[in-house]
């Protein structure tokens, strides 16, 4: 049998906008991505930058295609700013006949997170006794769980998430906090996202690892909150824009029982400030800050009323 050309897409990016550029560039290339540089021969990204590589079949491509294309890298590095996109570059090269939306598997290796947490593909990754694995698909469109906010949150859980708690995944995209979150011993995972694609990626995620009774996905955005009554979770988990955190910190308090604990990612470097200020003034005590690039994770827990309030 012959196989297919294809096309690669192969865009230049900041290291911690990787995940980003696989997502937004996703929208029109759904043939998987892979991230690093394209061969063993071929040099290495220069500093601070990565490579990440879309693909789709030649008998796809179009002037129509690269320019919905170009217009997705437009909209990125307006995302990025201009200050971090210099050196950023797209291009296009065709490749042999192989099959390439399954061979950028071989890039991806498990991680592990802490003593217990295994992030693997169905095709790598072993468990030690007592860890727990959580088996995904990555692909290009929804992630690796291996962008440092991800990270982030996944460590931020490993430490406050006790078992039998009720978990809130605000923005959940893959569904990868709410699964593990159950997986590691919620009681129940409630996650909701504005993007109704991703909805049918997390539900897969949650039924390949078992815990699909336990973690309920909606499609929309804060206004899901109105069905649940106040103080409705023990932990909440908001990997999202900081200008978002911002603007629903006071639904993600009144999400809260007083005393719970939260995980708030995403906050670009020069929005921590911004992101601090909306927390305390929704009564959210932020006990620590992590950095990881130039992403921020912020963890702590809801404050107590104070008596007669």
């Amino acid at each position: 049998m012959t196989l297919p050309s294809w096309i690669e897409v192969r865009a230049l990016v900041p290291q911690a906008w990787s995940e980003t550029a696989a997502l937004v560039l996703g929208e029109v290339v759904s043939g998987g991505a892979a991230f690093g540089r394209p061969s063993l021969g071929s040099k290495p990204a220069p500093s601070g930058l990565d490579y990440v590589r879309l693909f789709f079949q030649e008998s796809q491509d179009s002037p129509v295609v690269r320019a919905q294309i170009q217009a997705c890298w437009t909209r990125l590095g307006e995302l990025v700013g201009p200050q971090d996109w210099q050196g950023s570059s797209l291009e296009y090269v065709r490749l042999a006949g192989e099959d390439y939306a399954s061979s950028w598997r071989k890039d991806f290796r498990s991680f592990r997170l802490g003593r217990l947490l295994v992030v693997a593909p169905q095709w790598n990754g072993r468990v030690k006794t007592r860890e727990v694995r959580l088996e995904l698909e990555p692909g290009g469109a929804f992630g690796t769980g291996r962008h440092a906010t991800t990270r982030g949150c996944l460590s931020a859980l490993l430490a406050c998430l006790r078992p039998g708690e009720r978990v809130l995944d605000a923005g959940t995209g893959s569904g990868i906090l709410a699964v593990a979150a159950a997986m590691l011993g919620a009681h129940s995972a409630l996650a909701f996202d504005n993007d109704p694609h991703a909805l049918p990626y997390a539900e897969d995620l949650a039924q390949r690892n078992g815990c699909a009774s336990r973690c309920q996905f909606l499609c929309g955005g804060f206004e899901v909150l109105t069905a649940h009554a106040p103080a409705s979770f023990d932990g909440v988990l908001a990997n999202l824009y900081a200008d978002v955190l911002v603007q629903h910190a006071a639904a993600l308090s009144r999400a809260l029982i007083p005393g719970g604990w939260f995980v708030l990612s995403g906050i670009a470097s020069g929005r921590q400030l911004a992101v601090l200020a909306a927390a305390r003034q929704a009564g959210l005590d932020v006990k620590s800050v992590h950095e990881r690039g130039r992403w921020t994770t912020l963890r702590g827990r809801k404050t107590f009323p104070t008596p007669g309030s």
